[in-house]
């Protein structure tokens, strides 16, 4: 299933509100798009494909739609640094990288895992994400 192959929700969220670029092959949306009957709003997220969504927000902007990109593991392995040792035993990946400190971070999804290394580094000032398109 594509939601295994993708960041969660929750660090999808977290890595838009840090200033990740928007821009991926699959999102989350709690909308959908039904021919006929235009974008239905949904109580769930959704995980859509097509746009990047950061288009889809500019363009329904203020109706209440939420959008994050849902990104793959090749998406992220761009942003991190050169140095990121990525290593899966039965259970988890174990993800380190030696960027000015030591660190790792575990999940048993490959995209997430990779999501939580960029997290930790933005938030500790190791990752500009000014530079990141």
């Amino acid at each position: 299933m594509i939601e295994n192959m993708v960041v969660n929700l929750e660090l999808s969220k977290e890595l838009k509100r840090l200033g990740m670029p928007q821009k991926s092959e699959f999102w989350w949306s709690n909308f959908h798009y039904i021919e006929h009957a235009g974008l239905i709003k949904n109580e769930h997220f959704m995980i859509g494909y097509g746009q990047d969504a950061d288009y889809l927000e500019d363009e329904h902007i203020g109706l209440g739609y939420e959008q994050y990109s849902a990104y793959l593991s090749d998406e992220l392995l761009r942003w991190l640094p050169a140095f990121t040792n990525i290593m899966f035993n039965e259970q988890e990946y174990c993800i380190q990288a030696d960027y000015a400190e030591y660190h790792k971070e575990y999940d048993k999804s490959l995209p997430n895992t990779l999501a939580k290394l960029l997290i930790y580094l933005i938030t500790n000032g190791l990752l500009k994400v000014e530079g990141l398109r």
